[in-house]
């Protein structure tokens, strides 16, 4: 090693020599082995390929700030989607083509892609919700209790409405308690209002069930805590891997 000159690829972690022997007829030969330990420097890829790929997976969470009026929210996911699978291109041609043992950054950049793909998955159904509120479509039961769920998650309330009040029929289809004698036979809401009503009809106040628009809001905000926490744990346990 008094002549080793400095490599920017790879680092000597150690190296001996031995002799191995094995007798050859009657007699025995010896034989002379260097071992020389590698390992390959990680500032490269680090700087070059995991923080740009780290940045794109938190710009996926800008995603669920982007306004839906704004027309952007799908072009935006799919957007870091295709930026994710060039970087994941250009990284293969790098990396030896061996199926004997998968290099941990192409684990990284697998696991990227596939978050970007839960996003762009998860925009199109918040999407979906907001194309549902303007049409005007009724929140369904089942529908209702995951509402519920991700208010508990995300900390949202219900607005309490007074039932003295005149309610529209738009707001009457998504309520989880109405006055019967508000329902008229040519309320085209009459059959899902009823199918929603509650049992205590003495409450002078009855609490307004969510709408789709809500939903799409509160799954806007749970997608962001959700995979905010996804990455992070994941970059981390990568790096943790890969040093």
């Amino acid at each position: 090693m008094d002549r080793f000159e400095q490599n920017g690829e790879y680092d000597v972690i150690r190296s001996y020599t031995r002799i191995n022997g094995y007798p050859l007829f009657t007699s025995s030969v010896e034989n002379l082995v260097f071992v020389i330990e590698l390992r390959r420097k990680y500032s490269y890829y680090l700087v070059n390929v995991v923080l740009p790929v780290f940045f794109m997976q938190l710009l996926g969470l800008v995603v669920f700030l982007v306004p839906t009026e704004s027309g952007e929210k799908l072009t935006f996911a799919l957007t870091l989607l295709l930026s994710l699978t060039v970087m994941m291109t250009l990284v293969a041609e790098k990396i030896p083509t061996t199926s004997l043992q998968i290099p941990t950054l192409s684990i990284y950049m697998l696991g990227g892609t596939v978050i970007s793909s839960l996003e762009l998955i998860m925009t199109v159904v918040i999407l979906q919700f907001k194309h549902y509120d303007k049409e005007g479509n009724h929140v369904t039961r089942r529908m209702q209790s995951f509402a519920t769920f991700l208010a508990l998650l995300t900390c949202t309330k219900r607005n309490k409405i007074d039932s003295k009040t005149e309610t529209s029929p738009k707001l009457a289809n998504n309520c989880s308690l109405t006055i019967v004698e508000e329902i008229t036979k040519e309320d085209t809401f009459e059959k899902d209002v009823l199918e929603t009503k509650d049992s205590d009809e003495n409450d002078p106040t009855f609490t307004c069930a969510f709408t789709y628009e809500e939903i799409a809001l509160m799954m806007d905000r749970f997608s962001i805590f959700l995979f905010a926490i996804v990455t992070l744990l994941f970059t981390l346990s990568m790096l943790v891997k890969m040093s």
